[in-house]
């Protein structure tokens, strides 16, 4: 479900005022190399993805989130079959100061103690939309309540190199985003991590909830629904080959059994709603 909350015109300037909403989003890929002219809160309610801001890469998983500031360069994208985020952009001449005297001065992950308040005022703020025809002054009060909860229900997420643990999980990550179109196997993701094959697999479905091989694929598919839609000419022996298949028929059984349509039929449903 996604509501977009569009400006309102009113008499008076609102110094917060709430210009986008997204509540339990399936996420795709997005790229601004120029970033938006808002601000922008993210929480993660399902999956796991790759938040990249000021030249650092955060993995955010259940649990965390993002703040991102107007104009500021980033991207993200899902890492697993499916990234289901909250979100919200606001903008206000008051929105810089509550948020730097909050302690909040710059774009980055975040982890929540608690999300459930995060997505209380969302699903408040998207009701409160639809029933109220002026509803730019109570969007903002609910904004302006929200943002002064989020100190305590969040704290900034320690950079993945801190720890072993989560240093293991990132080689892994790293090194199959760059060789997912490679025929890499889990011998060798755990040599060029310098880990053992158990100790690596082990560490990693604790922490993604998941095995290599199941990210590994997820990744794979999700790069291969990218490729079929931004390059509608291209043949699918050609995308498969590009992701990691070399044998064309796997290639689109694996498709089907996470999408539910071949690569084909994908390619055009998704053309087909864009032109409807």
């Amino acid at each position: 479900m996604i509501s977009i909350i569009p400006p309102q015109i009113t008499s008076h300037v609102l110094p917060l005022q709430v210009v986008l909403i997204g509540i339990n989003h399936d996420q795709e890929r997005v790229y601004r190399p120029t970033g938006m002219s808002f601000f922008q809160w993210f929480s993660c309610r399902k999956g796991v993805g790759e938040f990249i801001v000021g030249g650092k890469k955060h993995i955010i998983r259940e649990g965390e989130g993002f703040l991102i500031y107007p104009n500021f360069p980033h991207e993200y994208e899902s890492l697993t079959e499916h990234w289901h985020l909250d979100f919200m952009g606001f903008q206000g001449s008051l929105s810089h100061i509550l948020l730097e005297q909050l302690g909040m001065t710059t774009s980055g992950a975040y982890h929540f103690y608690a999300q459930t308040p995060f997505e209380e005022s969302l699903y408040d703020m998207v009701h409160f939309y639809e029933k109220e025809q002026d509803y730019s002054i109570g969007l903002s009060i609910r904004c302006y309540e929200l943002l002064l909860k989020l100190p305590q229900l969040t704290e900034p997420l320690v950079e993945q190199s801190d720890s072993n643990f989560s240093h293991a999980i990132h080689a892994v990550i790293q090194y199959i985003e760059q060789h997912f179109q490679d025929d890499i196997n889990l011998d060798d993701i755990a040599k060029a991590c310098n880990y053992s094959k158990t100790y690596l697999c082990t560490l990693f479905k604790n922490e993604m909830k998941q095995t290599i091989n199941e990210f590994l694929i997820s990744y794979r598919i999700s790069k291969a629904r990218i490729n079929l839609l931004q390059n509608p000419t291209k043949k699918v022996y050609q995308v498969a080959k590009e992701c990691g298949y070399l044998d064309t028929s796997y290639f689109c059984k694996v498709f089907k059994n996470y999408e539910g349509k071949t690569p084909e039929e994908y390619r055009k449903n998704k053309v087909l709603q864009e032109m409807f």
